[in-house]
């Protein structure tokens, strides 16, 4: 065996090799320094504008479905009835007595649904609430919420505003990015700290719906964005 040629072979291996590391090493660093340049510029962009970014930045999704739905109508005086028919009460004291005993009390008004989801189990002075939100695709629906009132282990109140999802469309709807929503925040050139920004579905206020016959709607993905003080403005992402 030509040992000479041997070990010119092995040395050109190891040089292709370390060649290869380096590179690959070299280009993951770029990435991640192209990274942390854009995120830089962001920063100083809305600096000028005296706006602090004071959470990340989401990343990820690019395309989302449109939603479409129909506001939930019940009567006042049928839910109170129901309250009264049904007699609900929970099973015992814990947080999951309280949520499986509301979920019955949905399920009664027909109200169940795929999109219900469990947000908060709140007790105060003998009071029990248990905070419903809508969730579709991950994403919460803004405004909307059903929350049950327990008084001791009885339930005393159901109280909610809730489009009940009907349609996903198939057809995803290419999002604005969270970067260049921030960009378009309205802070009237007052010093403003960002301190949450969350894709949502979001909808019109539904406070002057007419309970009396049920309407449609379509819920478009939106950038929710909070400032300092739980002030939110609202910035569609399509």
């Amino acid at each position: 065996m030509n040992w000479t040629k041997a070990k010119t072979i092995l040395i050109i291996a190891l040089l292709v090799t370390n060649i290869f590391l380096i590179g690959s090493y070299q280009q993951r660093h770029n990435s991640a320094a192209n990274d942390l340049t854009n995120e830089d510029i962001l920063i100083q962009m809305l600096g000028e504008r005296g706006i602090d970014l004071e959470t990340s930045v989401p990343k990820g999704k690019t395309a989302v479905p449109l939603l479409q739905g129909a506001y939930v109508d019940i009567a006042p005086e049928d839910v109170e009835a129901l309250i009264n028919s049904q007699s609900v009460i929970s099973a015992g004291d814990s947080d999951e007595n309280f949520t499986e005993a509301s979920e019955e009390f949905i399920t009664y008004l027909g109200l169940m649904c795929d999109s219900l989801t469990l947000k908060s189990v709140f007790r105060k002075d003998g009071r029990v609430w248990v905070n419903f939100e809508n969730r579709v695709n991950g994403l919460e629906v803004t405004g909307n919420y059903m929350i049950c009132t327990f008084q001791g282990k009885r339930l005393v109140n159901f109280a909610y505003s809730w489009l009940m999802p009907t349609t996903v469309s198939g057809r995803k709807a290419e999002l604005v990015s969270a970067a260049t929503a921030l960009m378009s925040l309205d802070n009237d050139g007052e010093p403003t700290k960002i301190t949450d920004i969350k894709l949502v579905y979001w909808i019109p206020d539904t406070r002057d719906v007419n309970v009396d016959s049920a309407i449609s709607d379509t819920a478009f993905p939106t950038w929710r964005v909070t400032t300092e003080g739980g002030k939110t403005q609202y910035i569609e992402a399509v």
